[in-house]
């Protein structure tokens, strides 16, 4: 081989070994850092039993896992009020996965929403526009099987600017109610009388359409609980619960309010409003505020303006034809009907009793 052909082949095989060794190396190292760069760590604090706790997850760490041993640690069940649902939300929206959001329609207070013949209403309620992560997958169930509904969502503001333009004559009975859940009670109550529609609490999710099967001139009421023989009830509805069922005269039943839909103007939604106004009437005229019942905040909220009572209400409404009550087969609580679950997640109940019972007032 001629000495400048060689020269020309050797020079050409030490530029493949220059280019072999930038590609395999030179490459390899500025890729390094991200190789090995470290899981970024995020922090979620929550409250039990008062006292904050803390936990830590790294951005690769799979967070139903997390929240389940979290839970089961807590309070023995990862299932115990939805906490492995509430609990991995917030972790995954920690690393970034975000849950969808909301579609919600602020109704106007002055009566805009009377305005648009749609089939009905789907209203839930809030304290602002920042609604948890948790409840905005929730919110996703409803559009998914309501999706021709016209949603009405109302902040706190929202509620107080209603009660003021659509209910005078109770505004100042609503903003001397002693707990903020009894006003968010009485409000949705008022609001399904005035624009009628399907009232829904924000931690329900939606499992079905809804069909036929409902008769949407009545007022459609869930059986939220069952006692008496093959069913167990919290202590609060056994004491409230009554023989409401022709069939079943060996079961007492307790009403429930986290899901119930009514046509506009509809007797009961009246007679319920009456009896909340006939409750607080009887409450401050009898002295009691602060007195024996409120030994027991659960269950003078059930009472005064809960399920108890619907209940109540129910038992003692004449026109009971233009009532359904709504019941999966076979029978589950928490329920609304087949259509749609209670989450329980109880906001009102468990946290921290100055924030829970906060009301509304007038600034």
């Amino acid at each position: 081989m001629a000495p400048g052909k060689t020269a020309a082949s050797k020079t050409a095989q030490i530029r493949s070994a220059w280019r072999t060794f930038f590609l395999r190396y030179i490459f390899l190292f500025l890729m390094v850092p991200n190789c090995v760069r470290p899981e970024e760590v995020f922090t979620l604090v929550l409250e039990v039993d008062q006292a904050p706790v803390t936990i830590v997850i790294t951005e690769r760490e799979d967070a139903q896992l997390k929240a389940a041993e979290f839970c089961t640690e807590a309070f023995g069940d990862p299932n115990f009020q939805s906490c492995q649902f509430r609990v991995a939300s917030r972790l995954e929206k920690l690393q970034g996965i975000d849950a969808p959001e909301p579609r919600v329609q602020n109704c106007a207070v002055t009566g805009n929403c009377l305005q648009e013949v749609l089939p009905f209403n789907v209203i839930q309620t809030w304290k602002d526009t920042s609604i948890p992560p948790e409840l905005r997958t929730l919110n996703v169930s409803v559009l998914e099987m309501i999706p021709h509904a016209q949603f009405l969502f109302f902040s706190d503001k929202d509620i107080l600017a209603f009660v003021n333009t659509h209910f005078p004559e109770y505004f100042d009975m609503f903003v001397g109610l002693e707990h903020k859940i009894m006003q968010i009670d009485f409000f949705r109550y008022l609001a399904i009388y005035e624009l009628g529609g399907l009232y829904l609490d924000l931690d329900i999710v939606v499992e079905s359409s809804l069909d036929s099967s409902l008769d949407m001139t009545k007022a459609i009421f869930p059986i939220e609980q069952k006692c008496g023989p093959g069913h167990k009830c919290h202590h609060t509805s056994q004491k409230n619960a009554l023989q409401l069922l022709p069939d079943e005269r060996d079961t007492s039943v307790y009403l429930g309010q986290y899901a119930f839909y009514a046509p506009r103007h509809h007797p009961f939604l009246k007679e319920v409003i009456k009896n909340c106004v006939m409750q607080h009437e009887n409450w401050m005229h009898d002295g009691m505020a602060g007195g024996k019942m409120q030994d027991n905040f659960e269950r003078h909220v059930h009472e005064m303006t809960g399920n108890a009572l619907i209940t109540r209400t129910y038992a003692e409404f004449v026109e009971k034809d233009t009532v359904q009550l709504l019941a999966p087969v076979p029978f589950s609580p928490f329920q609304f009907g087949k259509y749609a679950r209670h989450m329980a997640f109880g906001s009102w109940k468990y946290v921290r009793p100055k924030l829970q019972q906060a009301p509304l007032r007038v600034s």
